[in-house]
């Protein structure tokens, strides 16, 4: 009786503090009318138009620069699919409120998380910390929609199903995950980690059946290949796991290309207002624990948690998009240790002090971001009224950065663009024309509105508010005309280019081409 008292306690405090992740999400996310970042308006829409045709999408036409365009597979397949039902809300509503959802789902998974791990007291506070223990850093990812909440989710899932010892559950998590996200490959050293940790506390090498690691493996692999894109999701994940991340670090010989900045190093003034905090904690327990590794070593569960978050840790310094994995395992491992092996917290004065002063920092945090990421409307939907009305279906518009296509994708879906998500993906489709791309971008081109129209077939020219370079380019260019000027001082040019003029470009450059080859001769 005192037993079922309990579990009806839990999941009531479990379901509640859920509900608070969620609601926190939408606080911030609600008075905005936009979405919090340009990859959240591609994947919405993307979900749309999966519905208005009624399947997953073989090809994907609008990126007429980028490997995609001869070579796409969906590499958030289930996360699409799961946007689905959303878009009937309205992409704008339909995505806060998947938001919402996944931020109370991933708010239950860690709360299970925790009572596997041990945790049996304080999981509200351990809920709460683990939600605003990094300030804006964990809750600004988490109000993003896209698919890393569904790999964080499917992560924590993962742990449960380790430490509860459920194989079979083991590989259908990793078989989705796989079918939900590029870097679902992380889960098999995630779980491998556990597996030689346990190996050591109990002291005894179980049958190969009963190694964990060999379901998730398993699952996963199944999961590659019942992909509706196999064989190209293999090398399409190899390209976004490792290429995409080796360009940022050492960069593609000589070139230098122009990628996201959570991609980036942790920079000194990013760790000192985001997780100088959670880092000394971490870094405290860790030292704690390693300190007592004789009697604790034998909780493998803990152990785990504090090697796979020190992983973790690592790469968040190399790079700043695993952040969204550190902060929520360490925090968890913290919690855990403290909590479970300390009597620190058994006064309840300084739970209280504790809850106090994350209350303030939860309050300046989520002030912080609901400013942020507030916008009157959807960012260049001007632009992209115009672009609808007045450019012809299966038109290219040529983009003056990377990361404007889902913007304008989003309100013009008929025309076409040159590259989403991530300009590597130009970068190995065609170097060449990523190069010129880029010079004609920072207003380096002498002829640019002959050199758009030769090179990338568009007539019109979006140019956003941080290339002032091409927009001045473009001004004093005969053969562009502006026809658009924008709330934010993006612009839109049209271009007026004679056969005459695309004639000579093409000949000066074939000439080019073969003096060239001569000289190498």
């Amino acid at each position: 009786m005192n037993s079922s008292l309990e579990d009806r306690r839990w999941l009531f405090e479990a379901l509640a503090f859920s509900l608070v992740w969620g609601l926190v999400s939408l606080f911030i996310l609600l008075p905005s009318g936009s979405l919090a970042c340009a990859d959240s308006q591609y994947h919405i829409k993307f979900a749309e138009i999966m519905l208005e045709r009624g399947g997953i999408l073989k090809e994907f036409p609008w990126a007429t620069c980028s490997i995609w365009k001869d070579s796409f597979y969906d590499k958030d397949l289930l996360f699409h699919v799961f946007l689905i039902p959303f878009t009937l809300m309205g992409k704008l509503n339909g995505a806060k409120f998947a938001v919402f959802i996944l931020s109370c789902m991933l708010g239950f998974s860690y709360a299970i998380l925790a009572r596997e791990g041990g945790l049996r007291k304080n999981l509200g506070e351990v809920m709460i910390f683990v939600l605003l223990a990094s300030g804006p850093v964990f809750l600004g990812r988490l109000v993003l929609c896209r698919p890393h909440l569904f790999s964080l989710l499917f992560m924590v899932c993962g742990m449960i199903c380790v430490f509860r010892g459920s194989r079979v559950c083991l590989a259908l998590v990793s078989l989705l995950y796989s079918l939900t996200y590029a870097g679902a490959w992380q889960i098999i050293p995630a779980v491998l980690i556990f597996d030689a940790l346990k190996i050591y506390a109990e002291g005894r090498r179980p049958k190969f059946l009963q190694i964990m690691c060999i379901w998730a493996s398993a699952g996963f692999l199944a999961g590659i290949v019942v992909n509706p894109y196999f064989p190209e999701n293999v090398s399409g994940a190899f390209l976004q796991s490792v290429l995409v991340l080796k360009a940022k670090w050492f960069g593609s010989g000589a070139d230098r290309i122009a990628q996201a900045s959570e991609l980036s190093p942790m920079s000194l003034s990013k760790f000192m207002t985001g997780y100088m905090m959670l880092s000394i904690l971490f870094i405290l327990s860790s030292i704690m624990f390693w300190k007592r590794r004789a009697e604790l070593l034998s909780d493998w569960k803990l152990s785990g948690l504090f090697a796979l978050s020190w992983i973790y840790f690592a790469a968040t310094l190399m790079s700043m998009r695993f952040a969204e994995y550190f902060v929520p395992f360490s925090a968890l491992a913290i919690s855990l240790y403290w909590l479970g092996k300390t009597e620190l917290f058994s006064v309840r004065g300084r739970m209280l002090i504790a809850m106090l002063f994350l209350f303030i920092l939860g309050l300046v945090s989520v002030g912080r971001l609901r400013e942020f990421f507030y916008q009157e409307g959807m960012q260049y939907a001007g632009a992209s009224a115009w672009i609808d009305k007045n450019v012809g279906e299966g038109e290219i518009v040529f983009t003056g950065d990377w990361d404007d296509s889902p913007y304008l994708f989003y309100g013009a879906p008929k025309q076409r663009y040159l590259v989403f998500l991530e300009p590597y993906f130009m970068y190995v489709c065609s170097p060449e024309k990523y190069r010129l791309w880029n010079k004609i971008c920072l207003g380096k081109m002498v002829r640019t509105a002959l050199a758009i129209k030769a090179e990338f077939g568009s007539d019109v020219i979006f140019v956003p508010p941080d290339r002032p370079a091409l927009r001045r380019k473009l001004e004093l260019d005969p053969c562009a005309k502006l026809v658009y000027f924008g709330p934010r001082s993006e612009t839109l040019f049209v271009t007026h280019v004679s056969e005459a003029e695309l004639e000579e470009w093409n000949e000066a450059k074939n000439f080019l081409k073969n003096f060239k080859k001569g000289r190498g001769k």
